[in-house]
């Protein structure tokens, strides 16, 4: 089983929030900009992967109970939605990686997406 600690290591990430939950255990990845999407097809243990940085990221996360948030692109986003995660306890992190490359790095180490065989 794959932790969020290790998650944040394998994609060089920089923790924004959350660093007591990096023992936390990840289940799947969960990859996509439409919170739609997430809403309809991920669930609590789930991590999920965006380019999108709004508060909208944070509620869905909440919403759906997953683990954290790993922003990509080194996308930038603003205090309020930082604050937002702590007020909501959501781990929350980002790397320099495309989505593409962090999603490579993860299913290398075995994580699936939900319906990967």
């Amino acid at each position: 089983m794959i932790t969020l600690g290790d998650v944040v290591e394998l994609l060089h990430a920089k923790v924004l929030w959350g660093e007591d939950a990096l023992q936390k255990p990840i289940s799947r990845a969960f990859a996509g900009d439409m919170m739609s999407d997430v809403l309809a097809s991920s669930e609590g243990g789930d991590i999920l992967l965006t380019n999108l940085v709004g508060s909208q990221v944070i509620r869905t996360a909440e919403m759906t109970e997953l683990s954290g948030i790993i922003l990509v692109s080194n996308k930038k986003l603003n205090q309020s939605t930082i604050n937002l995660a702590k007020d909501l306890n959501i781990p929350l992190a980002k790397t320099n990686l495309p989505l593409f490359t962090c999603c490579g790095l993860l299913y290398a180490k075995g994580v699936r997406g939900r319906g990967d065989i």
